[in-house]
């Protein structure tokens, strides 16, 4: 019998337009939960959606960031809602953002 584990975690972060010439694939990130004080999780940015979404309500177009859990995080389940910190160096910019 062969098993197979999905050890990969995403989750789905979204920023604002002036702060998307900060985030590119390869940016270091934390995922923490909003209801927990446990340390955070280590993630990656994976990839950086470049069409803008604005939802009901929201005046300021967003845009979506997947991240890549560098560990699997037993403790995220879908629907979770989590703060995402994510790390940027400032003198890199992101050379697909609008």
């Amino acid at each position: 019998m062969l098993e197979f584990w999905d050890t990969n975690v995403v989750v789905r972060a979204e920023v604002l337009q002036h702060q998307l010439p900060h985030v590119s694939t390869g940016c270091r990130a934390e995922v923490s939960l909003d209801f927990s004080d446990s340390k955070p999780v280590a993630a990656i940015v994976d990839a950086v959606e470049m069409r803008a979404e604005t939802q009901p309500g929201e005046t300021y177009p967003t845009y979506g960031v997947r991240l890549v859990l560098d560990s699997a995080a037993e403790r995220l389940r879908p629907g979770m809602r989590v703060s995402v910190r994510i790390h940027s160096d400032r003198r890199t910019v992101n050379p697909a953002s609008p």
